[in-house]
């Protein structure tokens, strides 16, 4: 078994700045292929400029929390993504995401076009996952961006520099405020319970790869 993940903007029509979007999104695309470079199968790339994104993975653990590193990093645009499961017997050879074709690409196919007509962003298909468990990670997946959706520039940045130091006080620092004010933004943010929902994906997803190659 392995997984495609696919992705394609959202909104793309009303991009106002493509170019700045462009630049934006090839530096966060380089970034996510160091951050998760175990992960790939093949990394991730522009499959159709930067409207479409494609990569296949080895597991699927780490599937939710690449988009949520590359959805916050071309915030406030954003991404729809699908994770689907099968083959993938075209392309592999080359190395180029944008090469591959198989079941697993198939799949994800499907569910993106789900995942766009029920205004979702992450969306599964692989079988041998119970549906409660699919409805349930789509379901938090939407509660986690709609989290994001209501950020506003500030919020964003001080939930990037959480991401970055172990503690309040470093983001305090880098701010120059005080680590309550650090403390009230991430709130506002919904910060701690975006993680949480993170969590829970990958864990969720980490026992479906073992599951389903058991």
């Amino acid at each position: 078994m392995r997984y495609a993940l696919i992705a394609d903007l959202v909104n793309s029509r009303r991009v106002k700045d493509r170019q700045g979007l462009a630049r934006r999104l090839q530096a966060s695309l380089q970034a996510l292929r160091s951050a998760f470079a175990e992960e790939w199968l093949v990394p991730i790339t522009n499959a159709k400029g930067i409207d479409e994104l494609s990569a296949a993975l080895v597991r699927p653990d780490s599937a939710f929390d690449i988009t949520v590193a590359l959805n916050e990093q071309v915030w406030p645009e954003k991404f729809r993504w699908a994770l689907g499961a099968g083959e993938i017997d075209i392309g592999l050879e080359t190395g180029d995401a944008g090469d591959l074709d198989g079941t697993a690409f198939h799949r994800a196919a499907d569910a993106l076009r789900r995942a766009k007509a029920q205004k979702s962003l992450f969306a599964l298909a692989v079988p041998g996952l119970d549906k409660g468990s699919a409805t349930l990670i789509e379901a938090a997946a939407l509660a986690h961006a709609e989290c994001m959706e209501r950020w506003s520039e500030r919020q964003r940045e001080v939930v990037r520099a959480a991401r970055m130091h172990q503690t309040q006080q470093a983001v305090a620092e880098q701010f120059g405020v005080s680590a309550q004010t650090v403390s009230q933004s991430l709130l506002r943010a919904g910060f701690g319970t975006m993680r949480r929902i993170e969590e829970a994906i990958h864990w969720r997803l980490s026992e479906v790869g073992a599951e389903v190659h058991a």
